[in-house]
């Protein structure tokens, strides 16, 4: 568990909430996402590029012909714009073609395209879709919007130096900053740093004062260049996009883009490396649209889930003792730790909303609780899907090898959630670490049926037995309810939620999880009512001659290689003398 514990806390490290920090090396792809949220007026987004640079064999002509920038589309929900989705990877956005076409399409999108060639290079602002976005105001400083709003954004403002991040942007910071992964800490360090400005060109030291009208109308952005000490060009800029009223509000998705890989293919690829630094901010908080609500929301599920395991608890308690089986207490501990993931979660989504980044001991927490209730979870569907502990005592070999497949496909499963959530949506590992989680989870999804499918497999052919009937029916009508909860429990939390999600507006997004867990919370209320710990409950009538049936057929499959056949023989035997002794045990009953 410590070794588990030192990986989260090393992930932990590159995550920063609300406050995005990457780092871009060399990227050859034509677009990738950096940042998705939903906006509130008051709400603003602050960009950062530094350290951008060009990486080609001629960068003088690779600087001529460079087509980078920034798409800004606004949707009202969580799917993304069906244009955008369309043209992916076959149309540059930034072009006067898309432009045009953007405009006859009505999508709400504002494309920032880099003039690197100009001197001073600049950055163009063009505003596309309905005349609310088309008045979006856009502000070359955080310090600009500070001065027309500094009782909701002063706290964020006096954080930032523009000193820091245009006049002395691309400086060595120090030794002891180079280890602190938070930038938005070190700022205030680095401009007490003395530097020369003789390698700046085109820096404006100030900025005046302008309206939000005047900002709605701005065209241009200043992009900033010194020489490197190799003698390259390194380039800069900021912007600040401000959601001035309730019709500019939507969930707005940034891309960035390098179009010359796309409209040159035949041509040497451009390579880009820059550092990137985004904030996102509603009013007073860090939190998106639909995240507002996460803290408290949270909380009361946290409640519910720990009421639920309480009144479990005095349920057990009430029973007779020779009823409650060890399943039982894991089922308990089970809904326990739901209820303790999710107060942890409400916790640190609080500090989220707070500061914009989250609370690195709650976090920890919160994922080691998160990736224990996982494992826990589907441990109890495969033990009580075997019938472990309800029908019989011991596995088959079939059922032990599902058991640890699904035990290490979890673990697989729980650090590739981690990995995703602490890994910023630009960087090109993130996109793997969210197949891997879909994937594997759908996996273990589909192999939890399997020990369900076997028991009623063995259910049916144990009610062919006389004398057995009855009992084999019941248990076989209520393992087929079970298979039935299952598979709509994964169905419904897996497809109709990631549906729900795509669907509903995306101040609404907030049903996702609510959905989610009052369906995960009803799959468990059903399960502990199905499996009640009560002597009236066919599953609780555990017969010795089923564990013996067990050890035939595992006899049966896996005899030595020597004498294989000659203990099937002995096995069919053995399994006839028994049947024939329960029929004389029968008939002396009767009788």
């Amino acid at each position: 568990m410590s070794f588990r514990v030192l990986v989260i806390a090393t992930m932990l490290a590159i995550s920063e909430g609300r406050k995005h920090h990457l780092q871009v090396k060399q990227e050859y792809r034509t677009e990738f996402a950096l940042s998705t949220f939903g906006f509130l007026a008051p709400g603003f987004l602050w960009v950062n590029v530094s350290q951008l640079t060009l990486s080609s064999r001629d960068p003088q002509a690779a600087k001529n012909d460079a087509m980078l920038g920034f798409t800004l589309d606004r949707t009202e929900s969580a799917g993304i714009s069906p244009y955008v989705e369309q043209h992916e990877g076959k149309d540059c956005l930034l072009s006067e073609a898309s432009d045009e076409k953007l405009r006859k399409a009505n999508i709400d999108m504002t494309v920032i395209t880099f003039n690197l060639q100009d001197h001073p290079p600049t950055a163009n602002i063009t505003r596309r879709g309905s005349q609310h976005v088309k008045l979006l105001p856009f502000f070359p400083s955080i310090h600009q919007l500070d001065l027309l709003h500094g009782d909701l954004f002063s706290d964020f403002a006096d954080l930032i130096d523009d000193h820091v991040l245009v006049n002395k942007e691309g400086m060595p910071p120090s030794a002891a900053d180079s280890h602190n992964p938070n930038p938005f800490r070190r700022l205030r360090r680095q401009s007490e740093a003395t530097s020369s400005q003789d390698n700046v060109k085109g820096v404006s030291t100030e900025y005046p004062e302008i309206s939000d009208e005047e900002a709605a109308s701005l065209l241009s952005l200043p992009i900033n260049v010194r020489r490197s000490e190799e003698g390259e060009e390194v380039f800069s800029l900021q912007f600040v996009m401000y959601v001035s009223n309730a019709n500019q509000e939507g969930l707005y998705n940034l891309f960035f883009h390098n179009c010359h890989n796309l409209n040159n293919p035949g041509t040497t690829p451009v390579g880009v490396s820059f550092t990137i630094d985004i904030v996102e901010k509603n009013g007073h908080s860090y939190l998106s649209a639909s995240e507002l609500f996460y803290p408290s929301l949270y909380l009361w599920l946290a409640a519910l889930f720990f009421c639920t395991s309480i009144t479990w608890l005095l349920i057990l308690r009430r029973c007779e003792e020779e009823a409650v089986q060890k399943i039982h207490y894991l089922m308990l501990a089970l809904v326990f730790l739901k209820s303790v993931s999710l107060l942890l979660f409400s916790i640190d989504y609080h500090f989220i909303g707070q500061t914009g980044e989250p609370n690195a001991a709650w976090a920890i927490l919160y994922y080691i609780t998160y990736v224990i209730k996982g494992i826990l979870l589907f441990t109890v569907i495969i033990l009580i899907g075997s019938g472990w502990q309800l029908m019989r005592h011991v596995f088959s070999k079939k059922e032990k090898r599902v058991f640890c497949a699904v035990v290490c496909l979890q673990i697989l499963t729980n650090l590739a959630y981690i990995a995703k959530e602490t890994t910023e949506e630009g960087a090109e590992r993130y996109a793997l670490w969210q197949q891997v989680f879909i994937l594997v989870d759908l996996v273990c999804c589909g192999l939890v049926l399997f020990p369900v499918v076997w028991s009623i497999r063995h259910l049916q052919q144990a009610s062919h037995v006389d004398g057995k009937d009855t009992g084999n029916l019941i248990k076989l009508k209520l393992f087929r309810q079970f298979y039935i909860s299952i598979v709509c429990y994964i169905y419904f939390t897996r497809i109709v939620v990631y549906l729900l999600r795509i669907v509903v507006p995306f101040q609404y997004r907030w049903l996702d999880p609510v959905c989610t867990q009052l369906a995960t919370l009803a799959f468990f209320a059903l399960t502990a009512y199905t499996f009640r710990p009560t002597f009236a409950n066919p599953y609780i009538r555990i017969a010795q001659q089923d564990e013996d049936e067990v050890e035939m057929e595992e006899a049966i499959e896996h005899g030595t290689e020597g004498s294989g056949e000659r203990n099937a023989e002995d096995a069919e035997q053995a399994q006839g003398g028994g049947t024939q002794h329960r029929r004389s045990n029968m008939k002396k009953s009767v009788v």
